[in-house]
């Protein structure tokens, strides 16, 4: 009897050092929080949906601060806690003023199936892609990056290079930049640009060209791993705007581990990210942020970092 209660006490122990050490881990929106910078709930609470067409055509896509999403589809939940990163449907994000997408894509014998690791997202390549030129035939000035990259195991004698450019091919060939030079705003208007990073920039600009930011593993939610976590997005986006080349800049906000949930991250940088655009109002090229959770307001703010077109002095909320 004495062994099981000292066996059981040793388990409880053991429970609360490690609710201690990766925090409150434990489900994905407990009341759906909204805040700010940081949002579990399914909307968006700002609507950005043409914010490219006060920019200049001129402008390189590399020049800008465009907010954008890590493991887009991944909003309905399939795979729970340790695979969603987003709350907001495509249609949500996009229509939020959300212009970069990170779409995982799984060739399962000639189907490009949505994944996140080994949880499938219950969508294929081509219900993104009627989504979003769905969402540009009705926004002609808007452009949306979509990094595109294997995940998980294959299955099948395709390449996924083929199966892509089957897919895209079942769109009207207005819809897509696949030629590996970065565009600027005009060539790009009412463009999926698709950043290549299955193919080596053979189906659009090489992902890997851009000065990437991605240090994605957070062991634990610890002070000296939130730090570390925090140091590579503050750097990344400060070489941004910093950067005078037509090279672009992607800083990843996200962070999770086997121990650690994407939105227990999100909960900490998010907020960090927050203060530190409103500590540096100056800051007019931000570079591509991509985000889990993010919050509108997170997202109104780095949209209106941007360099805008003004019209007949009227301010930039009266043109927007």
């Amino acid at each position: 009897m004495q062994t099981r209660n000292s066996y059981e006490m040793m388990v409880a122990k053991y429970i609360v050092l490690i609710y201690l050490v990766i925090g409150r881990n434990i489900g994905i929106a407990d009341g759906a929080p909204l805040r700010p910078d940081y949002n579990t709930g399914k909307d968006a609470e700002v609507s950005y949906p043409d914010w490219m067409s006060n920019l200049h055509d001129d402008m390189s896509l590399a020049d800008l601060s465009i907010p954008g999403t890590h493991h887009t589809m991944t909003f309905d939940g399939h795979g729970g806690p340790l695979a969603q990163c987003q709350s907001w449907t495509l249609n949500t994000q996009l229509a939020a003023g959300i212009r970069f997408l990170d779409i995982r894509c799984r060739h399962f014998y000639d189907v490009l199936t949505i994944h996140n690791g080994v949880y499938y997202q219950h969508v294929t390549i081509m219900g993104v892609l009627h989504t979003v030129t769905t969402f540009l035939e009705d926004h002609l000035h808007e452009v949306v990056l979509m990094r595109v990259k294997k995940e998980h195991t294959e299955y099948g004698n395709r390449s996924m290079e083929d199966l892509f450019r089957e897919a895209i091919g079942q769109f009207h060939s207005k819809f897509f930049w696949t030629t590996n030079s970065m565009p600027n705003l005009g060539e790009a208007r009412g463009k999926i640009v698709i950043l290549d990073d299955f193919a080596d920039g053979r189906v659009g600009v090489k992902y890997s060209d851009a000065e990437i930011a991605d240090n994605w593993e957070v062991p634990a939610l610890l002070p000296i791993e939130l730090d570390a976590k925090w140091k590579s997005v503050r750097n990344n986006v400060n070489k941004a705007s910093e950067d005078r080349s037509n090279r672009m800049f992607l800083t990843y906000t996200s962070g999770s581990s086997n121990r650690v949930f994407a939105y227990a991250v999100a909960d900490r940088i998010n907020s960090k990210l927050f203060e530190f655009i409103n500590s540096n109002p100056g800051k007019k090229k931000l570079g591509t942020v991509v985000m889990d959770f993010p919050g509108g307001i997170l997202v109104e703010k780095i949209i209106l970092s941007n360099n805008f077109l003004t019209h007949d002095n009227k301010t930039l909320d009266q043109i927007m």
